[in-house]
């Protein structure tokens, strides 16, 4: 029996009608029963289709079935050896009507329903029917207290519910109070921002289901400032007359920082100021000299009530720096091309001396570098008076000048030493070497009057007279030696030979 009434149905092509299509969102006995299609004339039919509307246990459910066609009045039933109706719904043979509230969750149940007309013609249909099992409650599963969260930074959470038929929807009550400025609630439960001000407050959160069914959750969220600090642990020594610079920081804190002395702090040496927006303490101390301690503010923006820290700092300011002077008294003279050096002195200052010329010029040939050295070899003979300029690395920068003479000779001109030359040889080889001492550079020795002996001749590099001699007397000469200046020496000399 069960087969046949299986069959008739599956052989059902009618469309699922939208009571349907309901069924399939939840208890559709929460919506106003179908109206049956008036009958119209033509042959007598069953319009509902299949399947029937699904159930819920524990829910209201109220079907009529649609007739059609025959002649009325209708009288319902269930065909003989149909199964019966899930547990808890009834059927009206008068109405069509299923009415009643499901007890227990079954599966899909092929029911089959008779029609008839006032004239005995009767037909049949199989139409399914699910009773479902009631849904789990719905609730809201977050609980309290919602992780905390810090003024400027991100934020995010998503609210957690179960039971009842998705998708949820989330909201605020309307009493609630507003989420902190800077946070929001996406539908989808997604509690997200950056948070701007400090906060602890409950607020209520609502959770909807498509059915819909809404409940309701306290929920506590605080929002925390980041605690605000001074992170400078010392200030840098200054000294009197000199520039100072110092940059005190801090970390945590909402917005803009201000910085200021305590009350009660003693004020910055004369000629230091406290920079309020940026925290430097900059300017050139006076005097005196001093050791003090300083206690420090920093204050936030963090609303509704502004963060301070405080720290004490010692400051140290030491006396003013000796005058910068250059000790160098006089330089020593030095000779054209022979190798000059001269080192500048100077006392006083602060850190890195830096020499320069402020006016003049040094002898040609000759360089200052930046420590303070004179080197080179001079070219020329003569006096000349520079200005030198020495600078050291304070702040401020100190400077002092001095014109010191530098005097740069000739050198000693070549004088020969030789006086007499030995008797030579008829035949017989002869050398000798003519001396000097003096002059610069390298010496060139020639004959400038008088002849040597024939045979001999004279290296104009060495001053050696050599060779072998081819007549005999006496043979007065001239020999002249000369440096690179050019500078020379001349003496007479006799060669004879025997």
């Amino acid at each position: 029996m069960r087969n046949r009434y299986f069959y008739r149905h599956m052989l059902c092509t009618s469309l699922v009608s939208i009571v349907a299509a309901l069924s399939a969102c939840g208890d559709v006995s929460k919506a106003p029963p179908p109206t049956p299609t008036p009958a119209a004339p033509g042959p007598l039919a069953i319009l509902t289709s299949d399947p029937l509307p699904a159930g819920t246990v524990g829910g209201d459910y109220n079907v009529t079935l649609a007739p059609n066609g025959g002649a009325p009045p209708y009288t319902w039933s269930l065909a003989p050896g149909s199964p019966v109706l899930p547990n808890g719904l009834t059927f009206t043979p008068a109405t069509g009507k299923i009415l009643g509230v499901p007890v227990a969750a079954t599966g899909t149940i092929l029911t089959e329903f008779k029609l008839q007309d006032s004239t005995g013609t009767s037909v049949q249909k199989v139409l399914s029917i699910t009773v479902n099992a009631s849904p789990t409650p719905l609730t809201i599963l977050t609980s309290s207290p919602l992780p905390s969260g810090s003024i400027g930074q991100a934020y995010a959470i998503a609210l957690s519910g179960t039971g009842g038929t998705t998708p949820y929807t989330w909201a605020l009550t309307a009493g609630s109070p507003p989420l902190p400025s800077g946070l929001s609630l996406d539908p989808s439960g997604v509690l997200s921002g950056t948070p701007t001000v400090t906060s602890n407050v409950t607020h209520t959160f609502a959770l909807t289901d498509v059915t819909p069914k809404t409940v309701q959750k306290d929920l506590q969220l605080s929002i925390n400032a980041i605690p605000l600090s001074i992170t400078t642990a010392s200030l840098p020594p200054g000294t009197v007359n000199q520039n100072y610079s110092a940059q005190l920081s801090a970390t945590g804190g909402t917005g803009s920082h201000t910085w200021g002395l305590a009350g009660g702090s003693p004020a910055l040496p004369a000629g230091l100021t406290l920079n309020p927006a940026s925290g430097s303490i900059s300017g050139i101390p006076t005097g005196p000299a001093s050791s003090l301690n300083f206690t420090f503010t920093v204050t936030d923006q963090t609303l509704p009530t502004a963060q301070t820290a405080t720290t004490t700092l010692q400051l140290v300011i030491g006396a003013a720096p000796p005058i910068l002077t250059i000790t160098t008294s006089s330089l020593p003279p030095g000779t054209v091309l022979q190798s000059y050096t001269a080192t500048l002195t100077a006392a006083g200052g602060t850190g890195t001396q830096t020499w320069d010329l402020a006016s003049g010029s040094l002898p040609l040939g000759l360089t200052l570098s930046s420590a303070g050295v004179i080197t080179g070899t001079p070219a020329l003979a003569g006096t000349s008076s520079p200005t030198f300029r020495v600078q050291d690395s304070g702040a401020p920068q100190q400077t002092a000048t001095k014109q010191l003479s530098m005097t740069i000779n000739l050198p000693t001109a070549p004088n020969i030493t030789t006086t007499t030359l030995p008797a030579g040889s008829l035949t017989v080889a002869y050398n000798q070497t003519v001396s000097a001492t003096g002059g610069i550079g390298t010496l060139v020795w020639s004959v400038t009057g008088g002849a040597l002996p024939p045979g001999l001749t004279l290296n104009a590099s060495t001053g050696n007279i050599s060779g072998t001699p081819t007549s005999m007397g006496a043979f007065p000469f001239t020999v002249r030696v000369t440096d690179q200046i050019p500078q020379f020496d001349e003496q007479a000399l006799t060669i004879t030979v025997n």
